[in-house]
């Protein structure tokens, strides 16, 4: 299955194969929008039914913040096609990096002013090593950067942070 959206198919967001025993799953946060799902067999040359559905999780846990020219953050990818989201806020406008480090073959995706779907840039081995970086003039507001492994089946550690330049 994949995920894709909001309002453009081409844009996929996830996947997943075996989520769930046999069956896929994908657990995302996401804004209101129209968002497009892709079912298919594993095996192509086979058909057989299945049924679909999508439910609202209860209210969540808050998205973690990035302090701006703070601490950077230690996390882990540890599930298959798992992604963490972050948020940060803007205080001006100017030049804002947000990069990975460690040992993981990171994804960046950054989203905003105020959504978590308007994606603004993406990037995958900009920083060093196997580490993604994003460098962009943005204006005041919050922003979201979501950061997942390159492989679907990958895990591991990195950290995150951002900082004004």
């Amino acid at each position: 299955m994949t995920l894709s959206g909001p309002d453009n198919p081409s844009n996929q967001l996830a996947e997943n194969d075996d989520g769930g025993g046999l069956s896929s799953r994908i657990s995302m946060n996401l804004s209101a929008d129209n968002y497009t799902a892709r079912v298919r067999l594993y095996n192509e040359s086979m058909t057989g039914n299945y049924s679909i559905g999508v439910t609202a999780a209860p209210a969540g846990p808050v998205i973690p913040r990035l302090i701006v020219n703070g601490p950077v953050v230690d996390a882990s990818i540890s599930a298959d096609s798992e992604s963490d989201l972050y948020r940060f806020q803007a205080q001006s406008q100017g030049t804002y990096v947000i990069e990975t480090s460690g040992p993981t073959d990171t994804f960046l995706s950054l989203f905003g002013p105020g959504s978590q779907t308007n994606l603004i840039a993406q990037n995958d081995d900009g920083g060093f090593r196997l580490n993604s970086l994003i460098s962009r003039s943005l204006a005041g507001g919050e922003y979201f950067v979501r950061v997942r492994h390159f492989s679907p089946q990958g895990t591991g550690p990195y950290q995150v942070s951002v900082r004004r330049i």
